[in-house]
């Protein structure tokens, strides 16, 4: 085991090896890089535990997300509450990426530290450090390198693909300052903005793909080319924000909800960049509220003081409408006709909107001057000192508040009991599981982006909290209410908590086969009632599909040198049993290259399927876990020969297995995927329902010289208000 952890380590160190730079420049992590480090901080600590969320809009990359906790292994155990922070949803926003990437670095480098250890032991804390990573994909040119990312036309005849200049964009311009949205542009050749893709305030948001829309007034969210086109609105210039076809029509967010409504996230934090602001959407409605975002101000301009007082932040009202994940969170779905209209999650959200905004950005922020960086993409690596010094307690502070969301506590984990409401009981977790110390069983059919549950005995899960201030405030009930279109059936639960205190109750219900179901879950009224009420509404489909097992692992590729091979050995660990004897497996690789001009921008991708039995497994030993695929004459396909190795292994449960994968694929011209990157591979293994996903790191690629320096932009994030002025 010693030895397993001596490689791991050596590893992740090889693996976050990059591009020799200058010593003061910053040099971030692509998602490829970040993701494979996170597999094997996985596997390295036990306190860390890495999830496959679901796939991205460019069909290769997907979503991963850290637990870090004193058990791990209990995905949604419902013991204490929950934390979710959330980087990354503009693919431009490496440096909001990068927070969360560090926070990680930092809890599992310091677990054992008391404060840290304490932390661990009273809440889980996932970290979703690349919600697009797809759109990453896509902005990141050169494995984090921040003077180098993409440049794309923001109109005009060749909307959506890569310039190095306006002279490439005719009818538009050369938009330099990065890739904002995710990678599906099938409705809009610059993306769907994934953070106005969410169903509350989504019909709020920009309609078109058209560069120039109308902010506020009549023709609220539609094309414009001045302010007369808008009524009492304006015509704004503010590419790659459109909404999407559809509330959930895009992956990434259809993973970002069935996370959430799966598990018992009772706070959360949301980093984006480069605004300067925080936020929490209830603040200006509750004494508790108000008091930790104040707080939180108070903290960022502590750590800021003099060094960095350009970074300061203030609290200011964005985030929390028009399509994004904040309003999502916090308010009720209100797009009619969808599913989910009237649903409500209800959780506490902070909203950062990270450093250096617009003429800020200057050394020592920026590296060099003229460098090719921006405020999205910053090249100094004073960057990471002013995280340490003014953003990581940000962080600390909302994973220690999650133990208590609605009533602050302090360093010690003290109630300040001065701040909180007289009497107030909040829902800090609900899911719909099959038992109490299981994560949630909601899924979604990708077709018509409703949520779907199976038929069957559930229990309907609860977690509340007593917040209350006053001793006399000890009693509440939980009211469960099911609908399903023809009758209504409830069930009231008496609670009684002490102060600080939480407890999980659970309902029993069977749901039926072809049903449409609306589930209501409300706490007795108090003084606080944005926390008393959370709505599920899905449908029982008849028949059900069992969703497939994904497994993510780290890998190596090396793409011979005259380009007509392939070999790849990929690492998994799994307790899953495997068979793809009988029924043959699939291979997809993906291979991302540069979205430069002089290129064609699209990703690469390579299709095998394998067939199963005889005589192409004929060489397997099933009873010791090897199974060998052998097609040396290529009388099946381009892959030659395939391993698979599954013996068990003494990790962290003792039920683990290592699994090695091998597979060579020969005679087939490759010189599109040489210059790639990093790749990812997936394999689907028969009927066993198991996905295997992997990353591996690519090649460093000569790129062209940028032709004009790009200009810097304050993101912009509207506030919930129709009507409601840009704040920068």
């Amino acid at each position: 085991m010693k030895i397993l952890r001596i490689l791991a380590l050596i590893s992740i160190m090889l693996m976050t090896l990059q591009t020799p730079l200058h010593a003061a420049q910053i040099q971030y992590r692509d998602w490829a890089t970040g993701t494979l480090a996170m597999i094997i901080q996985a596997i390295i600590y036990n306190e860390a535990r890495l999830f496959y969320l679901g796939p991205a809009s460019d069909g290769g990359a997907f979503q991963a997300a850290m637990l870090i906790s004193e058990n791990p292994e209990k995905e949604d155990s419902g013991e204490k509450n929950a934390v979710l922070l959330e980087c990354g949803m503009h693919g431009r926003e490496w440096y909001a990426a990068e927070t969360c990437y560090w926070f990680i670095d930092y809890l599992l480098q310091n677990r054992h530290r008391s404060d840290v250890h304490d932390l661990l032991s009273h809440v889980d804390i996932w970290v979703i450090p690349q919600s697009n990573p797809a759109g990453r994909n896509i902005d990141d040119l050169m494995f984090g390198d921040p003077t180098q990312f993409a440049y794309v036309c923001n109109d005009g005849d060749r909307k959506g693909k890569p310039c190095d200049s306006d002279g490439d964009c005719p009818g538009g311009n050369c938009y330099t300052t990065g890739w904002r949205s995710n990678a599906d542009l099938a409705a809009c050749e610059l993306g769907v903005d994934i953070a106005r893709n969410f169903s509350s305030g989504w019909n709020d948001a920009s309609q078109t793909c058209d560069v120039h829309w109308c902010r506020g007034g009549t023709n609220n969210g539609k094309a414009c080319s001045s302010d007369a086109d808008c009524g009492s609105g304006s015509c704004v210039n503010k590419p790659m924000q459109y909404r999407g076809p559809h509330p959930f029509s895009e992956l990434e967010t259809l993973n970002l909800r069935r996370f959430v409504n799966n598990h018992m996230i009772s706070t959360v934090g949301i980093f984006h960049a480069n605004a300067q602001q925080i936020f929490n959407i209830w603040a200006n409605e509750s004494t508790a509220l108000g008091y930790m975002t104040d707080e939180l101000v108070i903290l960022n301009d502590t750590g800021s003081g003099t060094t960095y007082a350009d970074a300061k932040m203030t609290r200011q009202g964005v985030g929390n409408g028009y399509g994004q994940f904040s309003g999502w969170l916090t308010s009720p779905s209100d797009v009619a006709g969808e599913l989910d209209e009237g649903t409500e999650r209800n959780i506490s959200t902070f909203y950062f909107e990270l450093p250096i905004k617009g003429s800020k950005y200057n050394i020592p922020y920026r590296n060099a001057a003229g460098d090719n960086s921006n405020s999205f993409h910053p090249s100094g690596d004073t960057m990471e000192q002013l995280w340490n010094a003014a953003i990581l307690d940000l962080m600390r502070y909302v994973t220690r508040q999650g133990r208590s969301p609605y009533c602050p506590v302090d360093d010690a984990g003290n109630r300040l009991v001065a701040q909180c409401p007289s009497r107030d009981f909040g829902i800090v977790g609900a899911k719909i599981a099959d038992a109490i110390d299981q994560p949630g069983l909601l899924d979604y059919n990708t077709s018509t982006r409703e949520e779907i549950l199976p038929a069957g005995e559930h229990e309907i899960v609860v977690a509340v909290q007593n917040f209350s201030s006053s001793a006399n405030s000890s009693s509440a009930s939980i009211t469960w209410t099911i609908t399903d279109g023809a009758t209504t059936s409830s069930n009231t639960t008496a609670i009684s908590l002490s102060l600080g205190d939480r407890t999980v109750q659970a309902f029993n219900y069977t749901f039926e086969r072809g049903k449409e179901y609306k589930i209501t879950i409300e706490l007795s009224p108090d003084d606080f009632n944005r926390n008393d009420r959370k709505v599920f509404a899905f449908k029982v489909p008849d028949p059900y599909e069992l969703p497939d097992t994904t497994l993510l692992g780290r890998a190596w590729i090396r793409i011979g040198d005259d380009a007509n091979d392939l070999r790849y050995v990929g690492q998994f660990i799994t307790n899953h049993d495997t068979d793809p004897a009988s029924s043959g497996m699939y291979i997809v690789i993906h291979g991302y290259t540069p979205y430069i001009s002089d290129q064609t921008p699209s990703i690469q991708q390579l299709s095998y399927k394998l067939p199963g039995g005889s005589p192409w497994w004929d060489k397997s030993r099933p009873k010791i876990g090897i199974w060998i695929y052998d097609d040396p004459n290529g009388e099946a396909g381009p892959v030659s020969r395939l391993i698979i190795i599954n013996q068990q292994l003494g990790t962290k449960n003792g039920k683990n297995h290592n699994m090695a994968v091998y597979f060579h694929i020969k005679g087939e011209d490759l010189k599109h995927m040489a210059n790639a990157r990093s790749f990812s591979v997936k394999m689907g293994i028969g009927n066993a329902k198991l996905i295997l996903r992997s990353l591996a790191k690519g090649t460093q690629t000569d790129l062209p010289p940028k032709k004009l320096p790009p200009g810097d932009e304050t993101e912009d994030e509207p506030g919930l208000e129709q009507g409601q002025s840009d704040l920068m």
